[in-house]
């Protein structure tokens, strides 16, 4: 446990798995109903060695909600006295991270979904170099094969050659016994 983690907070929780049983801390240190807008975004970040969620504000900047979970159950769960809130959203902006699509679903399922631009950006990216690989790929491919009917047909030119060559030997040879 973090040294940040060591304080308890009014909405942090305890989690229950419903798989294994096993519960688990879930720390809200930041819970602002009054930070909810109608154009909020969603996002996961690395504080320590812990994941923290963190839903802010596009307008404002202020931060709504920070839980140190990315797991879509424990985020409901967390989320449960902000919920009225949160289904007001009109619009959310989020990674394409399942957990946070189900999260959003759950919770905000009027809320209009949009990818964040860094997430889209690099889905562009990541297609336009699949492209890219795809295309050299065939490119290489075409080379090696006209090389190759290149080469072969080099060999066929000298074979040809060289039948024509002991062919004028032998025609040489024949007009001379005679």
């Amino acid at each position: 446990m973090d040294v940040g983690q060591s304080t308890v907070h009014e909405h942090d929780i305890k989690y229950i798995d419903k798989g294994s049983g096993e519960i688990k801390d879930i720390f809200v240190p930041i819970c602002s109903s009054e930070n909810i807008g109608k154009d909020m975004c969603i996002d996961e970040k690395q504080i320590g060695e812990d994941f923290y969620s963190i839903i802010s504000n596009r307008k404002t900047g202020k931060l709504a909600f920070v839980a140190n979970t990315t797991k879509g159950s424990e985020l409901y769960e967390a989320t449960l006295t902000i919920n009225q809130q949160l289904s007001q959203i009109k619009v959310i902006n989020r990674d394409f991270a399942s957990c946070y699509r189900n999260f959003c679903n759950r919770v905000m399922p009027d809320t209009a979904q949009v990818g964040d631009k860094f997430h889209v950006i690099k889905l562009l990216l990541d297609a336009g170099q699949s492209v890219r690989i795809r295309l050299k790929r065939d490119i290489d491919t075409k080379k090696r094969i006209a090389f190759q009917e290149f080469k072969n047909q080099e060999k066929r030119e000298k074979m040809l050659v060289k039948r024509q060559e002991k062919n004028i030997r032998n025609d040489n040879l024949f007009t001379r016994k005679k």
